[in-house]
């Protein structure tokens, strides 16, 4: 059932806990770009795809805890497809900023879907924060990767 939640319900929210939540979900991923860089270098298309997996990942945990909880799987659903494709184009046209744009629209669905409107909380209380601090460092990876991308190919894509 979908509720919306007051604006005093919605601030109340916003507390040293939620902060804590998005600066560990920001550490989090910059612990995993690292080992993604680790292992496939600073770009390049084994970087997109890996980068495009997360993407799908993230969607596919909202999901997971949907099914668990006995919530609306089939609105969980539709993010992976949104982020599926959205994925695909990126590592498709060899586009980081694609996979990038991805991962901000994960942003919004993380604050709509699961902390504007209540969706009878299928993920932990402390998940979409974390997910929100993660997916805001993946955003900028993929801006910051695109760049490095762009300087070396003389402004031709480059894999």
């Amino acid at each position: 059932t979908v509720q919306a939640r007051s604006t005093r319900e919605k601030c109340q929210d916003m507390s040293l806990s939620s902060l804590l939540e998005i600066v560990g979900g920001a550490v989090l991923a910059v612990g995993v770009d690292q080992a993604n860089i680790t292992v496939f270098g600073r770009q390049g298309r084994p970087l997109r795809i890996a980068m495009a997996l997360q993407l799908l990942a993230a969607a596919i945990i909202y999901a997971v805890f949907a099914h668990w909880s006995g919530s609306s799987v089939p609105f969980e659903l539709i993010g992976m497809a949104i982020y599926g494709a959205v994925a695909a184009v990126g590592v498709a046209t060899g586009d980081s900023r694609a996979i990038g744009i991805g991962w901000g629209l994960h942003v919004l669905w993380d604050l709509y879907a699961h902390q504007i409107v209540s969706l009878e909380s299928p993920a932990p209380s402390w998940y979409p924060g974390v997910c929100i601090g993660y997916d805001l460092v993946m955003l900028a990876r993929g801006f910051a990767m695109h760049s490095c991308d762009e300087k070396q190919s003389g402004g031709r894509r480059a894999d």
